[in-house]
């Protein structure tokens, strides 16, 4: 398990390799991909679309960190799907201008075929 509940762009500072997360007011236990669905979600509310290869990059990197057996693409997707219900009503106020059906890096899971 890893142990962030709070992962979104502003809860990180980034200085060329150096990442430190800050506000850590509210820790507690999540599995492996929570977080990093949670950066997906709220750099592409944030920004925009973010291009695959960033976030390819992203997911590659996260899996090598702690293993590719620990991160499934199925799982990213659900808790990024959990994460931008929790970060919808937001849109609009701090930063997040692009709802996330339009930024969403992948097919919507919910759409009929």
């Amino acid at each position: 398990m890893a142990f962030y509940k709070d992962p979104n762009i502003r809860n990180y500072l980034v200085e060329g390799e150096d990442v430190a997360v800050v506000d850590f007011d509210d820790l507690t236990l999540a599995p492996f991909g929570y977080d990093l669905a949670g950066l997906i979600v709220t750099a592409s509310m944030t920004y925009g679309s973010l291009d695959q290869w960033i976030l390819t990059d992203c997911v590659d990197a996260y899996r090598d960190a702690i293993s590719p057996i620990r991160c499934g693409m199925d799982e990213l997707r659900q808790y990024a799907e959990l994460h931008q219900l929790l970060t919808l009503r937001y849109l609009g106020a701090n930063g997040y201008r692009h709802p996330w059906p339009t930024v969403r890096p992948w097919p919507d899971p919910f759409a009929s075929n």
